[in-house]
């Protein structure tokens, strides 16, 4: 089986196939005449245990996660297992493979041969117009906080090459690896929101250290306990678990602030809440235990 000359990506993805190669959450492997394709989960299980997919099929699959709620992020870690999917040439796969990770292996392929540079986050948000440019008016440390948040592993599984200012050296990755080469819309609608949140009332809370190490944890909590129909990609909602991280990036970041200030150990913060999180809280936090 001679891979596709006029795609380079694929056919460089594809010399990495010895036998096989984990690529997101899905395994690729080289076969005696085709590839397959599975969900790391089922690595390990016996093929006859798995539902074999047609692109199309695949495609309405992965659309959806566990709880039915549609997939904004196809990077997320919650894709679906319990499949496969063969492919006969080096073309199938490339169409296989874009229906999971759109532009993942041009990404990949693009970065290692250094074909491709990132796109920082100033760089992004200063060309953007309407209501997102608001995004552009973030401190860098306000635009770090927000990436660290909407990019943390649990909400993406790519691995982000580009930083705030631009100043990060080329980093090539030459195994395939799902690469983030710029910020996302995700990320974009939450720098929007903390701009908007910053214009916003502020609240002044005084809080005893150990209640301060309280409310971290109840925010890491609350953005890992898994909520229904919820969808992931509306940030709207207070309760959205990138809102819960942005969050907790803020108050973390005031934790270095607060030195030997007061020897009964009491911490000020200036907080700004929405008013959706100050007062309806309680309305969007199903009770959970700790």
């Amino acid at each position: 089986m001679n891979p596709c000359s006029s795609n380079p990506a694929i056919s460089a993805f594809i010399d990495h196939l010895n036998p096989s190669v984990t690529f997101g959450q899905a395994v690729v492997s080289r076969q005696e005449t085709s590839f397959e394709v599975r969900h790391s989960a089922d690595a390990e299980k016996d093929t006859h245990q798995l539902e074999l997919l047609t692109p199309r099929d695949l495609r309405s699959r992965i659309s959806k996660d566990a709880a039915g709620r549609f997939r904004p992020l196809q990077s997320a870690p919650d894709l679906l297992s319990g499949w496969k999917a063969r492919a006969s040439s080096s073309a199938d796969l490339w169409e296989i493979l874009n229906i999971l990770y759109p532009g993942g292996v041009g990404d990949w392929y693009a970065n290692a041969r250094q074909s491709q540079t990132t796109v920082s986050y100033r760089d992004f948000v200063n060309r953007q117009s309407g209501m997102f440019r608001g995004a552009a008016k973030l401190q860098d440390a306000e635009a770090a906080q927000v990436a660290n948040a909407c990019c943390a592993d649990q909400h993406c599984i790519k691995n982000r090459l580009w930083d705030i200012s631009g100043n990060m050296d080329h980093h090539s990755i030459e195994t395939p690896r799902l690469v983030c080469l710029e910020p996302c819309q995700i990320l974009l609608e939450l720098a929007r929101r903390q701009f908007k949140l910053g214009q916003s009332p502020s609240t002044t809370l005084e809080l005893p250290e150990e209640e301060v190490a309280l409310v971290l944890v109840a925010l890491d909590h609350l953005s890992k306990v898994p909520r229904g129909k919820l969808r992931t990609g509306d940030l709207s909602m207070p309760m959205n678990p990138r809102r819960m991280n942005l969050l907790q990036e803020r108050l973390q970041a005031q934790i270095p602030r607060q030195t030997e200030k007061a020897a009964n150990k009491i911490a000020q913060w200036t907080i700004v809440l929405p008013y959706e999180i100050n007062t309806g809280f309680s309305k969007h936090c199903p009770p959970a235990s700790l």
